[in-house]
């Protein structure tokens, strides 16, 4: 007695064109918020480590933005959302704002 079962699919279909492309915006928004706010971070180590200007922490550097440039990488990622994401994909998309959010918190941990 042979006995023949088939598995069905789980059901994961992959995501269309207009989908795929707002994903990859976001997660390229993230990349880029990410990297500008870890070079932001380093610029405020080595600042402080000598001690420039004089009586500015650490601290106080690291949520400064002195040259703009997390807010530009910030505001980028919210354009490319605008210009990528028309359909809300079904899975693996989080919102500019959110992706701005998490990107900016995972390097200054």
């Amino acid at each position: 007695m042979a006995l023949l079962l088939v598995a069905g699919v789980a059901g994961a279909q992959p995501l269309d064109k207009p989908s795929q492309a707002c994903v990859n915006a976001m997660n390229k928004g993230a990349a880029k918020v990410s990297s500008a706010q870890a070079k932001e971070n380093t610029g405020c180590i080595k600042q402080a480590s000598r001690q420039e200007p004089a009586g500015t922490g650490a601290e106080a550097c690291l949520v400064a933005d002195q040259r703009g440039k997390i807010a530009r990488a910030h505001a980028k990622t919210l354009a490319g959302e605008t210009r990528s994401c028309d359909v809300t994909p079904s899975f693996a998309y989080s919102s500019g704002q959110l992706v701005n959010e998490a990107a900016a918190r995972e390097t200054t941990r």
